[in-house]
């Protein structure tokens, strides 16, 4: 494996490891105090899956039926045989970092360059927000990994290596019974792979891969539709216009907000400044499924628009793509530089200025 991509692993990881055992009180604390609630009433309700509850809307628990806690129950069966710690849920998300990590790394590599997938890691593990999400107590990173996975297994399938699609219809199920909304940015570049991959049977292939990765999350879907019917405590929040509205795409904010979210938090000047540059690169035939995999991003911002303006970590899909345009541009932008010293000081530059950039943030708001 690259060993460029090792040293930027092991930088990302001081960063999420740092000061690891504070409160949950430094993102999005009452979505993280709720997962880590449901995590612990596991362990006291005798690990019923099928039942998280919060014991914070009253003296009886209530079930809590949204998304399928996949996460809460993994954190709560290393409860049982640890002890009940918050420190233990961060540590799972920052385990599927470092599985988001590695599929990124791959797929670019596949897709790429194995360099230029170094540089996309680089700036995967040093954004604000991957750093922020992957030491929280939620399952959006556990999420966005299985989503990778997915994708990752998707490119490496063949007629000759049937099983990996099987393999990507099982983590794309994943991805999505563990954030609905991971169907549209997993789906479509999953099936444009499959139209590459499996031309001759596409439409046998994609059956068998919808069915897969749909039949668990509409399964449990299902289920929180009677429980719904039939106990007034449960919780449900899958009302479409909870999600989204056309009247946001009228409200200036909309379009401040999430341009401030991906220069504030998730992509930095310096970030969009090389995603531009990458995003026109001369070579985009080339790499029509990182476009693909952009506009699917784009279709997700579309039908979520009401949490991606308000919560910053629903762009957190956005950012390995991201991630991969940045490599083009920086890996462009050094192209232009000639002989040893210029090549470093530019590099030197731009990793300075990353740095520079993400510490107020990250700084004020993870530690």
């Amino acid at each position: 494996m690259n060993k460029v991509f090792l040293v930027f692993l092991t930088i990302g990881l001081f960063l999420r490891l740092y000061m690891l055992d504070l409160p949950l009180l430094e993102f999005y604390p009452s979505r993280q105090i709720q997962t880590a609630d449901i995590a612990r009433n596991f362990v006291i309700n005798d690990f019923n899956i099928l039942n998280p509850v919060v014991s914070y809307l009253g003296p009886e628990y209530s079930s809590f039926l949204l998304e399928f806690p996949g996460y809460n129950f993994i954190v709560a069966v290393l409860y049982k045989v640890f002890e009940i710690n918050e420190l233990i849920g961060r540590l799972v998300s920052i385990i599927f970092w470092a599985m988001s990590s590695f599929f990124l790394f791959k797929i670019i590599s596949k897709i790429v360059s194995s360099s230029h997938a170094a540089l996309a890691v680089f700036f995967f593990s040093l954004s604000p927000l991957s750093i922020l999400t992957s030491r929280s107590f939620q399952p959006d990173q556990m999420m966005l990994a299985f989503s990778l996975g997915a994708i990752y297994f998707a490119c490496i399938s063949s007629s000759i290596n049937k099983r990996f699609i099987l393999f990507s219809a099982i983590f794309a199920s994943f991805a999505i019974l563990t954030k609905a909304h991971a169907a549209v940015f997993t789906l479509i570049p999953a099936f444009f792979l499959l139209s590459q991959n499996f031309k001759k049977s596409l439409l046998r292939w994609s059956v068998v891969y919808l069915t897969i990765s749909m039949t668990p999350s509409i399964i449990w879907y299902a289920y929180t539709f009677f429980e719904k019917n039939s106990r007034m405590s449960t919780q449900t929040n899958f009302e479409l216009s909870n999600w989204f509205s056309f009247n946001v795409f009228l409200n200036p904010s909309y379009y401040s907000n999430v341009f401030g979210f991906e220069s504030n938090l998730v992509l930095l000047p310096v970030g969009i400044f090389l995603f531009a540059i990458g995003f026109f690169y001369k070579d985009w035939r080339r790499y029509l499924f990182l476009y693909i995999w952009l506009a699917s991003i784009f279709v997700y911002f579309f039908l979520f628009n009401k949490h991606v303006m308000t919560h910053e970590y629903y762009h957190l899909p956005l950012l390995p793509v991201a991630c991969a345009f940045i490599s083009l541009g920086l890996h462009f932008i050094l192209s232009l530089t000639r002989g040893l010293k210029t090549h470093f000081v530019a590099t030197l530059v731009i990793f300075l200025l990353l740095f520079i950039l993400m510490l107020p943030p990250t700084l004020s708001r993870a530690y």
